[in-house]
């Protein structure tokens, strides 16, 4: 695994989904957060944190069809926040880099994100794309069919997120 994180962070490798095992095993404990004496970072998580920032800032790296595979990984119940925000802005990055196929991509694959993961998977990614891409969300939207068309309009009425109101209602009243 050392290799495959040097190799990402010099773009070197394009094998993906070792990549999303690799995030899998973060966000199961597999790989622990923590050293044997749980008071330091562990090593892979050092190498996590530094692959994490690299696709944050690179969501070319990911091809379109990975965006269903990503969406397993939603939990809502993880024992780090940070991590799952991160991982929010991650998948958000790749919607949006994707422009409208993106969007189809994720709300098409909707229904893969467990119960347990819809805070980040759906509201909290949805958020972030009202926030940073209130037109691309929209402009996608209304090109899709019914049944896309349906799931966001699901979301966008159960999530919070108040200050985003008036581009919630606008989107709404839209679909």
């Amino acid at each position: 695994m050392d290799q495959i994180i040097s190799n990402i962070l010099e773009k070197e490798i394009d094998d993906i989904y070792e990549i999303i095992e690799f995030m899998r095993k973060i966000f199961t404990e597999e790989i622990l957060m923590f050293d044997e004496n749980g008071d330091d970072w562990s090593p892979e998580y050092e190498k996590y944190v530094k692959l994490e920032e690299y696709l944050i800032k690179h969501p070319e790296f990911f091809i379109l069809e990975s965006i269903p595979k990503l969406l397993e990984l939603f939990n809502d119940f993880s024992y780090s926040i940070n991590v799952m925000d991160s991982y929010t802005n991650i998948v958000s990055n790749i919607i949006i880099y994707y422009k409208e196929e993106g969007v189809h991509e994720y709300f098409n694959n909707i229904d893969i994100v467990t119960p347990r993961g819809r805070l980040y998977g759906k509201y909290m990614v949805v958020r972030n794309l009202l926030h940073d891409d209130y037109e691309l969300l929209e402009n996608a939207i209304m090109k899709e069919d019914i049944r896309i068309k349906e799931a966001a309009k699901k979301i966008i009425k159960e999530m919070g997120f108040s200050y985003l109101n008036e581009k919630k209602e606008n989107l709404l009243i839209k679909l």
